[in-house]
């Protein structure tokens, strides 16, 4: 990264030796940004190592990659703060249920649901609240209703773990990363240490 600055640098300083014709300068400046963009982005687009793609997170300004870097850390506190500083107010709805859920406060969190827009993440929000709070006609309802693959896995990893069988939950997980990348696959990877923390809190 810090060689694409140096060379947008040297590429200035040439430009301006030699009075380069504004657009060919422009058309640089837009490659350099699309480039460094794409460097920036790539660990949490198709990043193949769980390190990477946390320590990409870190890096971000974005209150929404620091609130879920600092969820993976379990430093909720801190994760609360930049939640309040989410714009989108979809965004921060959901990052508020994932706060809320990860502390186990899911009536709070189903109290949020009317506000998220209809589609595949409120479906998907719902059925796993309502699994999690008994309610398996409403888990039954909105999970009939997502067609996104993943989603439907994550949903049905957390079923069997509700049934109690973590460790089938866990092997199911296993299989999955192979063929993952980016946000897919930390998420992934996250779910399986949440289940075994809860495996090894029942031993």
């Amino acid at each position: 990264m810090i060689f694409l600055f140096l060379l947008l640098f040297v590429f200035a300083f040439l430009a301006g030796l030699f009075d380069l014709p504004e657009v060919y300068v422009g058309i640089v400046f837009g490659l350099f940004i699309l480039t460094y963009l794409y460097l920036a982005l790539y660990p949490i687009l198709f990043g193949k190592k769980v390190d990477k793609i946390i320590r990409a997170l870190k890096k971000f300004k974005n209150p929404v990659y620091k609130f879920l870097y600092y969820m993976i850390q379990d430093e909720d506190s801190t994760a609360e703060k930049y939640l309040k500083k989410i714009r989108s107010p979809q965004r921060a709805y959901i990052c508020k249920i994932m706060w809320l859920s990860k502390q186990d406060r899911f009536t709070e969190a189903m109290e949020v649901i009317p506000y998220i827009k209809e589609g595949k993440y409120k479906w998907y929000l719902t059925a796993g609240l309502a699994l999690e709070l008994d309610d398996f006609a409403s888990y039954k309802e909105n999970k009939q209703r997502i067609k996104d693959d993943m989603l439907l896995f994550y949903l049905e990893v957390e079923e069997l773990a509700k049934n109690g069988e973590l460790k089938g939950a866990i092997e199911m997980l296993n299989k999955k990363p192979p063929s993952l990348r980016g946000m897919k696959l930390l998420t992934t990877v996250q779910q399986k240490k949440d289940l075994e923390k809860k495996l090894n809190n029942n031993l």
